[in-house]
């Protein structure tokens, strides 16, 4: 292989540099299940908590907070880690 073929390989594999603030890239998957457990309490405590407290979603909102975190972890790592 030619000199000039391996050099313009290795330059079309740089990658951008991130313009993302070092912290936020490095806890990115952090904050985005934080923020997203965070809305699905909310979302819970709003539209699917049952007002009785023998129904099995009074006391319940993980399956939302896992859902939301989840989701949320999915929606940040595509649109931020390009």
């Amino acid at each position: 292989m030619s000199k000039k073929r391996r050099i313009r390989r290795l330059a079309a594999r740089k990658e951008t540099p991130s313009k993302l603030n070092p912290i936020i890239k490095r806890y990115l998957s952090l904050i985005s299940i934080s923020i997203g457990a965070l809305m699905g309490i909310i979302v819970w405590l709003i539209f699917f908590r049952c007002k009785s407290e023998h129904c099995p979603n009074h006391f319940n909102p993980i399956p939302y907070m896992v859902v939301f975190g989840f989701n949320t972890w999915i929606i940040a790592n595509y649109i931020f880690r390009k």
